[in-house]
């Protein structure tokens, strides 16, 4: 990943390839953060669900017990019980690290991005420098 980041310089020829290869490349990095993102929309499904289904046990129990929740408790179980659910736990260890791959990959569309102004603007300059030598000779 981090080499993608890097620019040959060393002739116009090398940044005239890095030029041409580039696209490909961003292309590359946009598909996985796309793919990154979509997991991580995924997981925050899952953890909707499964907070529904708990918070579903706990009233189911509560109940059982005579003693049901209130409507307007809900969102204290959600807050004070549901996290501290084994599967609850389980899937938001998940989303934390596909958040963390998510803010990679945008880091690096962004760097990649960036790559791209430089490489075109070194490209026109050695161009150019090119050019004035031809003259000059």
């Amino acid at each position: 990943m981090i080499e993608d980041l890097k620019i040959n310089y060393s002739s116009i020829y090398t940044l005239e390839k890095e030029l041409i290869n580039f696209p490909s490349k961003l292309a590359k990095y946009h598909k996985l953060l796309a793919e990154a993102i979509k997991e991580v929309d995924q997981i925050n499904l899952k953890l909707e669900v499964i907070t529904a289904q708990i918070i579903e046990e706990l009233q189911e129990e509560a109940t059982g017990r005579g003693k049901p929740y209130p409507p307007s408790a809900i969102q204290e179980l959600r807050r004070s019980k549901v996290p501290f659910n084994s599967r609850y736990k389980k899937i938001k260890l998940k989303l934390i690290e596909a958040t963390e791959n998510k803010n990679i990959l945008q880091g690096v569309v962004k760097a990649l991005e960036a790559k791209g102004y430089r490489l075109q603007e070194l490209v026109s300059l050695a161009i150019k420098r090119t050019d004035f030598t031809m003259l000059d000779g």
